[in-house]
């Protein structure tokens, strides 16, 4: 093992002596070259915290060059450096590892740049930890890790950075440019910690990749985006606190749930085969969008808070969403799955406990493919808004439960072509849902003039709860109430335009309305109302 250049030994001893007692301004500089090389370098005594100390310049580049190299740079006090510009601390070779601790305030990461050239061994490849804590203002200017990979070693760990910024008692306004990854089987944690933070892009370039990104104890955190290309990739985030995700580099901003199809702001992407993304929220007033291309995607997400904003796009086939609000008010969740020429389909499941939260869920499919959308909403004047369609034959099939009290449903499936047609099974329990816009306590005279009306095919114009489905084959399945338990004042409306349509209702409570339209043949309406001042409408 080599030691410690004579250059870097003179840097030090000169910091020291120049340095004296506030041990401020120092520079140094490692240069090292061949196999099993080692440095260290420590800036700032604990006694005396110094200061604008820094360890490679754009002039004097800190870099290792050959095999199992190792660096470890620790900077005590304000206003520290490390790698300032241009090509500041760099290692190329094999199996590089490098740790950067930088205590206090206002210190800096310029440039990292480790890159293995080597395609051969089981070890990992780089390994790079960052640690900024116990101040503010911290920031991380670009970190890049690249792999070479070879026939043999693919399924062999690549690249590992590992990224801490902040504390509990410390650690606002730090930030993160960029952190990028290039190779097989990558893996990239970030946590920040405290207020204020944000990272501006973390990419991945590769298959296999992980991406970790916590946000907790503070408020406020911002993220741009997280990117990953290639298969079998992974992104596990975490927020704790109030308005995080929502980027200040982006002019744009999620605002209400039409909005959602950009999947603007806090953006994560995948692109690629078998992609995963996990995130939780914990907190209020958090905006982002999720996006994935490729086949066999997947995402899963909890939100425990208010006035969240979550917007998820999926472009392929076999994709597969599931978000949980588990317990939260106002919250924003934007569903959007398209598959191409040859589908799997589409699979959906959203499940929410709160008030006044919104749901807008749209699937397209073709050739073969089928959409399935579950809902479960117990709460009051939550809002579900379910588009579904098929070309090419397929199907489309809604499984919904609503639970509560002035809740708002609006579902329409469309098919085309041969196959199977639309299912939609809707369960309620609970007063007054479809009824007028705004979720205002009841009117029922109006409906019942209505609904009377559009039996008598005197207008198509419907009001509360559409539910419209075309195509051939298509069934509805309809319970409101159960036998000891009432629902009131609920009102309904379904349209179904093809042949062979069927709808099969069970009402149990008073003032309920049902408005049935179906055009085509071999249509069938059954509907069991138990209860007082109940209307139903059917026009075939």
């Amino acid at each position: 093992m080599s030691k410690l250049n004579l250059s870097l030994a003179t840097a030090i001893a000169l910091a020291l002596l120049m340095g004296g007692a506030h041990a401020d301004s120092n520079f140094a500089n490692v240069k090292q070259n061949g196999s099993s090389n080692s440095g260290v370098v420590t800036q700032g005594l604990s006694s005396h915290n110094g200061s604008h100390n820094k360890v490679g310049t754009e002039v004097g580049a800190a870099y290792q060059d050959g095999s199992n190299n190792d660096l470890d740079i620790s900077q005590s006090g304000s206003s520290n450096e490390v790698g300032t510009t241009g090509k500041g601390f760099d290692q190329s070779g094999n199996r590089n590892r490098a740790t950067i601790i930088q205590s206090s305030n206002k210190n800096i990461v310029g440039e990292v740049q480790q890159i293995d050239l080597v395609k051969s061994g089981s070890a990992v490849r780089n390994t790079l930890t960052i640690l900024q804590q116990g101040g503010d203002n911290n920031s991380i200017d670009s970190v890049r890790q690249t792999r070479t990979n070879g026939l043999l070693t693919n399924n062999q760990a690549g690249n590992s950075a590992i990224i801490t910024q902040g504390g509990i008692a410390s650690g606002d306004r730090s930030h993160i440019v960029t952190l990028s990854q290039t190779g097989r089987a990558n893996s990239a944690t970030v946590t920040q910690s405290s207020s204020n933070n944000d990272l501006a892009a973390l990419r991945q370039n590769g298959s296999q990749n992980k991406a970790t990104l916590v946000q907790e104890v503070g408020n406020g955190n911002k993220v741009g985006t997280i990117d990953q290309d290639g298969a079998g990739n992974e992104a596990s985030l975490s927020f704790t606190g109030a308005g995080n995700g929502v980027a200040s580099f982006d002019p744009g901003q999620l605002s209400g749930f039409s909005a959602f199809g950009g999947l603007r702001l806090g953006n994560v992407r995948q692109t690629g085969l078998g992609n995963h993304i996990n995130f939780v929220v914990t907190g209020d007033g958090t905006a982002f969008g999720f996006s994935q291309n490729g086949i066999g995607n997947s995402i899963y997400g909890l939100i425990n808070g208010d006035d969240n904003q979550i917007g998820v796009g999926q472009d392929g086939t076999a994709n597969h969403a599931n978000v949980l609000v588990g317990l939260g008010d106002k919250n924003d969740i934007y569903i959007d799955q398209i598959s191409g020429a040859v589908s799997f389909g589409n699979d959906a499941d959203v499940r929410i406990a709160g008030d006044s939260n919104t749901v807008s869920s749209l699937q397209t499919s073709s050739a073969l493919g089928r959409n399935v959308l579950k809902a479960d909403i117990a709460g009051l004047q939550n809002e579900l808004k379910a588009n579904q369609s098929i070309s090419g034959g397929g199907t489309n099939s809604a499984n919904v439960l609503f639970k509560g009290n002035n809740n708002h449903l609006d579902i329409t499936q469309a098919k085309s072509g041969f196959g199977s047609g639309n299912t939609l099974n809707v369960t309620l329990y609970g007063n007054y849902n479809n009824d007028a816009p705004g979720f205002s306590s009841p009117v029922l005279t109006h409906a019942v003039g209505l609904a009377r009306s559009i039996a008598g095919g005197s207008s198509l114009s419907f009001g509360p709860g559409t539910i419209y489905q075309s195509g051939n084959g298509n069934t509805i399945t309809l319970d409101v109430g159960t036998a000891t338990t009432n629902s009131n004042g609920n009102l309904f409306a379904f349209v179904q335009s093809g042949n062979t349509n069927g709808i099969v209702g069970s009402i149990n409570g008073m003032g309920n309305q049902a408005v049935v339209v179906q055009s085509g043949d071999g249509n069938f309406t059954n509907f069991s109302q138990i209860g007082n001042f109940n209307v139903v409408g059917v026009s075939q």
